[in-house]
């Protein structure tokens, strides 16, 4: 995807939110404006930053070697901000720069600047909200190499990926009208990764490979109980995954979704959110020998909270959709499963425990279905109203359900300490 078109797309997005601006704050008067700030510090060390455990072959120059460790340091900041443009309008926004050295693996340098501009509105019965979400990612244009039997880590390596040189932006709008048991809500979503990485041919280099998704559709609900709705929802759309070597992907695609589900409060301290159903896909012509170009999918979202008490709180979450990769002109199914459980253990100390479990299940001709399972543990302590600590563990372990494929699997151990000051 080229820059000239990911700057198009963002100002598409962008510039509506911002001429409402001064329409709006005519409506209701000079409120003043609220906001936050703070910065962080972190320090960390990260066993195995290339996510390799056998040594590469000899024949791949510049392979990355296994179990490289190093402390990793992370300083941010944060500012955020809103006002009131109405009685009934509302704006808001924020920066948050990131920048984050690695002591031995300067490759993997970078700065990460994350935006965020917001609308939200009611008027009688109706209530809306308008998102933007961007990423600048400042980092290495180069991708890595690697050398083992099995190319790439599992499902791509998401952590190299996400410390490259890359642009990101996810918008949503979202409309809710209430008519008395019934709702309608019109919705409307955009994702971009417009990757600025350089592609080259050379043996083991991982390419990047741009794509985008927009999608639209309407949902309808009713009320059967004070918090208990049944929901259906329709949705239509399209994904895009752009060039590698200047050849377009042939695994563009339309989308139609036909879900059903329900969402939930039954008790104080339960809530439920499933949503679920089939997904059809229609591929462009030219995709390889071997792949189905009509494909039914199951798409889901769904969640468990339960609060027992004031103290506890334990979260279960099982998502599962269909995207292109971004390392290899291809599609694979997105399936993550999670847990976790945070414990107030004082009025200033909070412990979190959690467990992923992530698969990424490549379509065929491609032969490729990774898992990552990850466990975590976290401490939170308030030093004061101002000031916070956290110490954290999590341990990566990745298979490969493919035999004799060494290169994707690897173990990860990181832990961490930081520290917060709000402002």
């Amino acid at each position: 995807m080229q820059p000239a078109r990911t700057f198009a797309v963002a100002a598409g997005l962008l510039v509506p939110t911002l001429w409402l601006l001064p329409a709006l704050a005519g409506a209701g008067g000079q409120p003043a404006w609220k906001s936050t700030a703070s910065v962080s510090a972190r320090e960390s060390y990260d066993s195995n930053v290339f996510l390799q455990d056998t040594a590469p072959g000899t024949t791949v120059a510049g392979a990355a070697q296994p179990r490289e460790g190093s402390l990793v340091s992370t300083v941010s900041a944060s500012i955020s901000f809103g006002r009131k443009l109405g009685p009934t309008v509302e704006f808001s926004a924020s920066y948050a720069p990131e920048a984050t050295w690695y002591q031995s693996a300067a490759s993997e340098n970078n700065v990460t600047h994350r935006t965020t501009l917001g609308l939200t509105g009611t008027d009688g019965a109706t209530t809306w909200s308008l998102t933007n979400a961007l990423t600048w990612i400042d980092g290495s244009r180069d991708g890595p190499i690697f050398g083992c039997t099995g190319g790439v880590p599992a499902v791509g390596g998401i952590p190299l990926r996400d410390r490259r040189a890359a642009f990101v932006l996810r918008s949503g709008f979202k409309l809710t009208h209430t008519m008395g048991r019934w709702f309608l809500r019109p919705v409307a979503t955009l994702y971009v990764h417009d990757f600025h990485t350089r592609q080259s041919r050379a043996a083991g280099y991982e390419n990047y490979i741009s794509r985008q998704e927009w999608i639209g559709g309407v949902d309808a609900g009713y009320r059967v109980a004070p918090k208990t709705f049944l929901v259906a929802e329709f949705r239509y759309g399209r994904q895009d995954q752009f060039r590698l070597f200047g050849v377009d992907s042939p695994y563009d695609s339309r989308i139609r979704r036909f879900l059903a589900g329900f969402e939930s409060a039954p008790a104080t301290w339960l809530q439920v959110a499933v949503l679920g159903g089939p997904e059809t896909r229609t591929f462009a012509p030219g995709t390889p020998a071997g792949f189905d170009r009509h494909k039914v999918l199951l798409w889901m979202d769904a969640s468990v909270k339960v609060t027992p008490d004031k103290r506890d709180a334990c979260t279960l979450a099982i998502r599962r959709y269909e995207q292109p990769a971004f390392s290899s002109q291809s599609m694979y199914q997105d399936t993550t499963y999670e847990i976790s459980w945070r414990r107030a253990v004082t009025d200033r100390l909070a412990a979190t425990a959690g467990f992923k479990a992530y698969n990424g299940g490549w379509q065929a001709p491609v032969v490729r279905n990774d898992w990552i399972f990850t466990p975590s543990v976290t401490l939170q302590y308030a030093v004061s109203r101002q000031c916070g600590v956290e110490l954290g563990t999590s341990f990566d372990r990745a298979k490969s359900e493919v035999p004799s494929t060494p290169g994707r699997e690897y173990r990860r151990q990181i832990g961490y300490a930081s520290a917060k000051w709000t402002f």
